[in-house]
């Protein structure tokens, strides 16, 4: 890697590649028979993807020659891709849980009868329901509940923002520092694996001086560049801010690109599955174990 090699330019700015992001959401379709006890279950309608493109930039770029490592910033941003989507689909109207009302109540889920207490104060003059009717874009960018409002004014130290839309929450912080090596001293198998993201060792919000889980992001990779000399035994660390953690990915078949031969790389069914051994394990819960094909994101999320 050298700033004046071609491949520096196609990393520091990939204008030239397309990577696009595809939405889920489902709409609740029986909110209020459910809250009125006739139905047991709630009842799903998935909305079609919603397709953004990812853009990806490398800026402030400083290659330590002293030990082969490369400290820069990296930006992530979506745009909205119009030819790629229903016409008018952001203005859908949907029902979605109060992502904000039961992530406070999870919180306090331990806490004592007059904390609950004040909870259900706040939630009473809020005005505020189980469920929110809300067009898709302002649940994806501008969620803004009643309960969130009014809670910022009783505890704003709890409530460190009032908009909890699902994408302005994952990119709202969009400048992340990294540090990788590179160069002859660490070889071809350790190119780009990262030594730290946001100057630590590990998923932001896990702290080890506070005693918390080792989530490493070491050896991972941020998906713009991998190892070389890849082969069918290896395995890719992946790291996105998005997944609050690094995942492994494992090599699935040959694939062929006009004349070319290239390695597809998965991410396996039971990634997010419970391990045996739950001290090692940082995504478990904090008030309980999850269940499988969970993960807690709340300490990378919120930093708690």
């Amino acid at each position: 890697m050298r700033q004046s090699m071609p491949y520096f330019k196609w990393w520091k700015t990939t204008d030239d590649v397309l990577v696009t992001c595809r939405i889920f959401i489902f709409n609740v379709t029986n909110s209020d028979r459910w809250l009125e006890g006739l139905d047991d279950q709630l009842m799903l309608d998935e909305v079609v993807p919603i397709v953004y493109r990812e853009t990806l930039e490398h800026e402030n770029v400083t290659f330590h020659e002293h030990n082969s490592t490369i400290s820069y910033i990296t930006r992530r941003r979506l745009v909205f891709l119009p030819e790629r989507n229903v016409p008018g689909i952001l203005n859908k109207t949907i029902i979605v849980p109060n992502i904000s009302l039961l992530g406070v109540a999870a919180r306090m889920e331990n806490d004592s009868y007059f904390m609950k207490r004040g909870l259900h104060f706040i939630y009473s003059i809020s005005g505020d329901s189980v469920f929110s009717r809300m067009t898709i874009y302002d649940y994806l960018w501008n969620t803004k509940p009643p309960f969130l409002n009014q809670a910022r004014k009783f505890v704003p130290s709890m409530v460190p923002s009032d908009n909890v839309g699902v994408l302005k929450t994952m990119y709202e912080d969009n400048e992340d520092h990294v540090n990788v090596r590179y160069g002859k001293q660490h070889g071809h198998d350790q190119f780009f694996r990262m030594n730290t993201y946001e100057y630590e060792p590990t998923v932001p919000g896990f702290s080890l001086t506070k005693g918390d889980c080792f989530a490493s992001i070491q050896n991972s990779s941020e998906g713009a560049t991998y190892p070389q000399n890849l082969d069918e035994q290896s395995v890719l660390i992946y790291w996105r801010k998005t997944l609050c953690r690094a995942v492994p990915l494992y090599f699935d078949r040959q694939v062929r690109k006009g004349p070319l031969t290239g390695y597809k790389y998965v991410l396996p069914d039971d990634s997010y599955d419970r391990l045996p051994n739950s001290t090692a394990d940082c995504y478990k819960g904090q008030f309980g174990l999850l269940e499988d094909g969970m993960t807690d994101t709340s300490k990378c999320s919120h930093g708690e």
